[in-house]
C-alpha cells in the first residue's frame, strides 16, 4: 500500500495524507491500563519497540550485534532461537497493512511459513494482553494474502520465548465491535480534536 504512511513520533497512520486509526489505537480501551501510571506505559513502549526493530533487522539480516543494548540481547537471542527450534520461515517483516473497506491501519511484526502453513506473527516483549488475538485477526483480515493462522511469540529477558496459537474465531469479531465503538467516539468529539471521521 504505497500510499498509506506513518509517521513514527506521533504514531500515525495517513491514507492519501487522512488520518486513520491503528488496530492498537483501536483495541487500547480493551487493554484495562487506566492505573498503571503513564510513565511505566511509555517505558514499556519504547522497549518494546526497541525490542521489535532488533528482531525486525535480524529478519532482514542486518543487526549489528555489536551495538545492541545488553537489556535487548536476551529478547532477540529468544527470536533467534523461535526461528531456530521451530524452522519458522520469514516472508515479510513489519508489513504496514491498510484495510479499504473497514479503514483502519496497522503493522504487522511477520509474516511467514511454519508447518506448511502461512502465519501472521506478533511479537510480545513483557505480558500477552487478552487483546492480542483481536489484533493479530485485524492484520491477518487486512492482508493482500491473507495467512491461514495466527500467532504470538512471547520472548523473555531469560532468552526463553513461548507461543501463543490464537485460535479463537470470535477475535475479528472482537476488532470489529471495537472498531465501531471507536468510531461512535469519533463523532461525538470535537471536530478539531482528530482528523478522522
Amino acid at each position: 500500500m504505497t500510499d498509506l504512511t506513518f509517521d513514527e513520533a506521533s504514531h500515525t497512520y495517513r491514507i492519501f495524507g487522512r488520518v486513520v486509526p491503528s488496530v492498537t489505537q483501536i483495541l487500547e480501551p480493551l487493554q484495562f491500563l487506566d492505573g498503571v501510571p503513564w510513565a511505566v506505559l511509555e517505558a514499556a513502549r519504547e522497549f518494546g519497540t526497541h525490542v521489535h526493530l532488533a528482531c525486525h533487522l535480524r529478519n532482514l539480516g542486518q543487526i549489528d550485534e555489536d551495538t545492541l543494548d545488553a537489556p535487548l540481547k536476551p529478547y532477540l537471542a529468544g527470536w533467534d532461537r523461535f526461528l531456530f527450534e521451530t524452522g519458522f520461515v520469514v516472508t515479510a517483516s513489519e508489513q504496514r497493512l491498510f484495510d479499504p473497506m473497514m479503514r483502519y491501519a496497522g503493522t504487522a511484526d511477520a509474516f511467514g511459513i511454519w508447518k506448511g502453513t502461512t502465519w501472521v506473527v506478533d511479537i510480545k516483549s513483557g505480558v500477552v494482553p487478552p487483546t492480542v488475538g483481536a489484533q493479530l485477526a485485524a492484520y491477518q483480515a487486512a492482508a493482500l494474502e491473507r495467512p491461514r493462522r495466527r500467532l504470538c511469540v512471547q520472548l523473555n529477558e531469560d532468552g526463553e520465548y513461548k507461543l501463543h496459537e490464537c485460535k479463537d474465531l470470535s477475535d475479528f469479531a472482537l476488532f470489529c465491535s471495537a472498531l465501531n465503538i471507536y468510531h461512535f467516539r469519533m463523532k461525538r468529539k470535537p471536530a478539531n480534536v482528530h482528523e478522522f471521521a
